[in-house]
C-alpha cells in the first residue's frame, strides 16, 4: 500500500526524463483515494475504524501496485 495522504498525480512538465510510477499516477485507481487524502488515513480514523474499509479485502492499493510496479520504476505502461 503507497500510503501518500492521497497523494495526486504529479502533472508537472519534466523535460523528457524518467518519472517514476508514485511521481506520475499517484493513488489513483485506489480504492482508499479521496481527492483530498488518504481515506485509510482520514476517513477510516473519522469513522471509528467502520468496517465498511475491509470490503476490497486488503487490495488497497493504486492501479500501477496491482500491476506490479514499484513507486520509484520508470513509468513504461501509462494506461493507469
Amino acid at each position: 500500500m503507497l500510503r501518500t495522504k492521497g497523494q495526486a498525480p504529479d502533472y508537472s512538465g519534466w523535460n523528457g526524463g524518467t518519472r517514476g510510477y508514485r511521481q506520475q499516477f499517484g493513488c489513483l485507481g485506489c480504492p482508499a483515494y479521496t481527492a483530498t487524502a488518504c481515506g485509510l488515513e482520514t476517513h477510516y480514523v473519522d469513522s471509528g475504524y467502520a468496517g465498511s474499509y475491509n470490503t476490497d479485502n486488503g487490495n488497497r492499493k493504486p492501479s500501477w501496485e496491482k500491476k506490479g510496479y514499484g513507486p520509484d520504476d520508470t513509468v513504461t505502461d501509462w494506461a493507469m
